[in-house]
């Protein structure tokens, strides 16, 4: 029994039920007293992460979809690594990208021994008016910090680099230099690609650049990026530029730009978002830097900060970095 059969069982949301065990005096006394008369029926104890059953060891769980992604892996192994010299243990899951699997991993973690969960947002958070609330829920039980992705609710610590703004610039920076006809190619539809989108978009409206629907696509990895792009200038589209998730995409769409004739950088371009300073496989590109070690290092101090009972900020931006080759 955990807070997810509570609420499905009293026939309300587990928001509801996270403010009744939170003492919050925004419900009814009615629903109040349903959902308490279940909690005693059930012997059901409001998790191990706060009050008197929290755990003597201070263990940290980290949650993230995958660690395929270069920006997840990296991330993951600073966390680890930051957590571990801190003296705490860490606990790491990987649980896909399906919706209903990112909500039974945070489950999971309600019913674990740990005292504080990090996510690992970037492709974490649903998008627009998708429920994201079990993630709020959970941080009734203990601290939520949260990574690249802002949801605001108690408890719940966000932590991001400011990447719409910086897809903004970046796409300014190309059409400053000449850039007529760029694609934004995008690996998911989570939360954090489609603000990096609409701020493409905005750009080119304010640029006076057409964005047909044909450059802009979901490519999942750099494969994917690299042949879309092909496929472009082999059917004749007029594409003079790439921004793209990461390096090794990036570095893909480059290839199939000079395999197609094309002079680099002359002809064609390309922006990659990666977690640290660019790795150039390949050809030189223009870098984001999602400032991946800052972030992990502000991480590992707000659980630091709220083990000793102290405040931690809710949210804190970074932003990010443009590194011309």
């Amino acid at each position: 029994m955990n807070i997810y059969d509570i609420s499905a069982r009293a026939g309300v949301s587990i928001a509801t039920v996270s403010r009744v065990l939170n003492g919050s005096r925004k419900v009814s006394e009615t629903t109040r007293r349903k959902i308490m008369d279940i909690i005693e029926e059930t012997g059901y104890s409001p998790g191990t992460g706060r009050g008197k059953n929290k755990p003597k060891v201070r263990r940290v769980g980290i949650l993230c979809t995958t660690l395929m992604s270069y920006h997840n892996a990296v991330t993951v192994e600073k966390l680890i690594h930051k957590l571990g010299t801190a003296g705490y243990e860490t606990d790491l899951m990987l649980c896909g990208t399906e919706p209903a699997k990112k909500r039974r991993a945070v489950e999971l973690f309600t019913d674990k021994k740990i005292s504080a969960l990090i996510i690992q947002g970037v492709d974490f958070m649903e998008y627009g008016s998708a429920d994201n609330s079990y993630i709020a829920a959970a941080a009734s039980f203990f601290p939520v910090i949260l990574l690249n992705a802002l949801l605001e609710a108690p408890g719940v610590y966000c932590a991001f680099c400011d990447l719409a703004s910086a897809a903004q610039n970046a796409a300014d920076v190309l059409f400053k230099k000449g850039r007529k006809n760029p694609v934004f190619l995008f690996p998911s539809m989570s939360e954090r690609y489609m603000n990096m989108l609409e701020a493409f978009k905005n750009a080119c409206a304010a640029n006076g650049v057409e964005c047909p629907p044909e450059y802009v696509h979901i490519c999942p990895d750099a494969e994917s990026a690299g042949a879309y792009v092909r496929t472009l200038l082999d059917g004749g589209f007029s594409v003079d530029a790439a921004i793209t998730a990461d390096a090794a995409s990036a570095n893909a769409v480059l290839c199939a730009a000079a395999k197609a004739g094309l002079t680099l950088p002359e002809d064609f371009e390309a922006v990659g978002f990666t977690p640290e300073s660019a790795d150039f496989l390949f050809f030189p590109f223009t870098s984001v830097n999602c400032r991946a070690e800052e972030i992990c290092n502000h991480a590992a101090d707000c659980v630091a900060r709220l083990f000793k009972g102290e405040d931690a900020a809710t949210l804190t931006v970074f932003p990010a970095i443009i590194q011309k080759p």
